[in-house]
């Protein structure tokens, strides 16, 4: 396991990294839907038919509410939350996975986001 990490979760109450874990693995689902929204309306576009990106939208706005609980926790930007999130999504194959194992895959992933150094606040 990353020392990194381990850190971080030695320093988080298990009932954060509980909360974190369920709103990475919300992210996913809702960046999830929104790729097999957009996958959905380009072919409608592409065969011609009406189509029309509005849930895509919308299902990809919740990917940035969750991202806006995760920074609540680390020092980062919502952006790279979101980046995280996304990145965790395309490396997964299954929706559903121990909350636990994608706050891992999710500090993994910010760490590669922000070079390494990734910082959690002190109050939540």
């Amino acid at each position: 396991m990353n020392t990194q990490l381990t850190e971080i979760k030695n320093r988080l109450p298990k009932m954060v990294i509980m909360m974190a874990g369920q709103a990475v693995e919300s992210g996913i689902r809702a960046y999830r839907k929104a790729e097999e929204e957009a996958s959905k309306q380009v072919n409608l576009r592409d065969s011609g038919k009406p189509y029309n990106f509005t849930l895509r939208h919308a299902y990809y706005d919740s990917v940035g509410v969750a991202a806006s609980v995760l920074w609540r926790i680390f020092w980062s930007c919502e952006a790279d939350c979101q980046s995280a999130i996304e990145k965790v999504a395309e490396s997964t194959g299954s929706y559903y996975g121990y909350p636990e194992k994608r706050f891992d895959e999710f500090v993994v992933a910010l760490g590669e986001r922000l070079g390494g150094n990734i910082r959690v606040r002190e109050t939540y």
